[in-house]
């Protein structure tokens, strides 16, 4: 019998598994929430002229659009992922967390592409 060598996975790794997990949820959830979301993130982008992070995104929509918040906070890493991808938005560095449970952890900042 062989032995079975666990793979360990880098945190990079782990975390986009975890992301694509979530968004997967989220559309199985909410059909089409991705295609959704990202509909709605870049009508929301446009309208931003400072830098923001995905929390700013993630406040709007659970004030405006409840029905498109996701199962898991999780999800909301693959609207950041694909904002980037699309060029909607690049990263500028770090700000500490607007969110009560992150405790003011530094997040990702971004602003649009012009």
């Amino acid at each position: 019998m062989t032995q079975m060598i666990p793979i360990k996975l880098t945190g990079k790794q782990l975390a986009d598994e975890g992301i694509a997990l979530a968004k997967d949820h989220a559309d199985f959830v909410t059909p089409n929430w991705s295609d959704r979301i990202m509909s709605l993130f870049e009508a929301w982008v446009r309208k931003q002229d400072e830098q923001f992070t995905i929390t700013h995104f993630r406040l709007y929509v659970a004030e405006h659009h409840p029905d498109l918040v996701p199962p898991s906070s999780n999800a909301w890493g693959a609207v950041a992922r694909l904002a980037v991808k699309r060029r909607l938005v690049h990263n500028i560095g770090f700000m500490p967390s607007i969110c009560r449970y992150t405790k003011g952890h530094p997040v990702r900042t971004y602003v649009r592409v012009v």
